[in-house]
């Protein structure tokens, strides 16, 4: 669990899930009992190191540009494909 960095007194933890050709990451809302939820603006967007070279998936099934980090805000995924 990481400190949520518009609100240290919630945490959130970010899902991945390996496929042979691709990468998906999901970070859902901040959390911590008794605190609530946190918010999906822009102050919590985090940035995390892929380990390797990938490409974003979007959502019209073209690739994005080569990356080898993606920023993401609360409630958002992000779909890479290997490069």
């Amino acid at each position: 669990m990481s400190a949520n960095p518009a609100n240290n007194q919630l945490a959130f933890r970010v899902y991945q899930r390996e496929y042979g050709n691709a990468l998906v990451l999901y970070k859902p809302l901040a959390y911590s009992a008794g605190q609530g939820v946190g918010g999906t603006g822009a102050a919590a967007v985090t940035t995390h190191n892929l380990n390797g070279n990938y490409r974003i998936l979007n959502a019209d099934g073209t690739s994005g540009p080569l990356v080898a980090s993606v920023s993401l805000k609360h409630g958002e995924e992000a779909t890479l494909v290997k490069a």
